[in-house]
């Protein structure tokens, strides 16, 4: 079934003039701001930084980032001061000032190391392959490994590991493969957590991911009644709605912004007007 942004605007401002509230919750690579050569020169543009801010502020609406990226990186990209923040995929948080870290991390930097060690002589004969450490999960990035060599890095990752895969928890990204031990908490959870915190019904929970390591706070956000939105064509299948790109998500929530300024905010043809004015092109699929 076809469906288009349009149909993605409708439903939060249907859900809002309903219950007053939105929980608005984010992957940040691929989905707030588009893929790069190296994760380093990500940045947020200007202009969805003061959006997202604006939109934070509003009565009823909170906004969550929830990033593989350690949390200290992800707040000094973003620079927003109302956002909860969730990094290395909800180990360590922000809630408003509020830093909150997993106790079962204090059992997990040794371990981590073990497979940091696998992990680089695994990958030592593949230029344009290396690891990002975050203390709790690892990152073995390849999108400068020549393609004719990818399968062959993937395949020797897998035999490093194989001796502490038990242990492991895998997701494929955008030319990466995020790296984690078997825990109780991840991205899922902290949608969950944050309905629960924010007092929200589950319906009015969007969360918008493009990579493999989203597909199970989809599920959670289906459980909840929520909208599981995929950014770019590599998102979970699970998704029930995909935009093309960041951009695309962008004009979703410029269209929120100022339909929820209109008086008259939950008429379709609002939402579609809006759209059409900021140059959104009708591009979605509902799985």
């Amino acid at each position: 079934m076809t469906a288009d942004g349009s149909q993605v605007l409708q439903r939060l401002l249907d859900e809002y003039r309903e219950c007053g509230a939105l929980l608005l919750l984010f992957d940040f690579d691929g989905t707030l701001a588009p893929i790069v050569e190296h994760p380093r020169l990500a940045k947020l543009d200007w202009g969805v930084r003061r959006l997202l801010e604006r939109l934070s502020r509003r009565p009823g609406i909170h906004l969550g980032i929830l990033s593989a990226r350690r949390l200290d990186d992800l707040k000094a990209i973003c620079c927003l001061s109302n956002v909860f923040y969730a990094g290395v995929c909800g180990l360590e948080m922000d809630f408003h000032g509020t830093r909150i870290v997993h106790p079962d991390t204090r059992y997990m930097s040794g371990a981590i190391a073990l497979v940091r060690e696998l992990l680089d002589r695994a990958i030592a004969e593949y230029p344009g392959a290396w690891i990002e450490d975050k203390q709790w999960a690892i990152t073995v990035h390849y999108r400068q490994v020549p393609w004719e060599r990818i399968a062959a890095l993937l395949s020797s990752v897998d035999e490093a590991l194989a001796p502490v895969r038990d242990l492991l928890a895998l997701s494929s990204g955008p030319m990466a493969i995020e790296i984690g031990l078997q825990c109780v908490w991840e991205k899922s959870h902290v949608v969950r957590a944050l309905a629960q915190a924010f007092r929200v019904p589950g319906r009015v929970t969007l969360y918008a991911g493009d990579g493999d390591n989203d597909r199970e706070a989809f599920r959670a956000v289906d459980s909840l009644g929520g909208i599981a939105l995929g950014i770019g064509p590599q998102s979970p299948s699970n998704a029930h709605y995909r935009l093309p790109d960041p951009a695309s998500l962008h004009a979703v929530l410029v269209g929120l912004e100022r339909a929820l300024e209109n008086p008259k905010a939950g008429r379709r043809r609002d939402a579609e007007e809006y759209l059409a004015l900021y140059g959104f092109w009708k591009s979605t699929t509902r799985t």
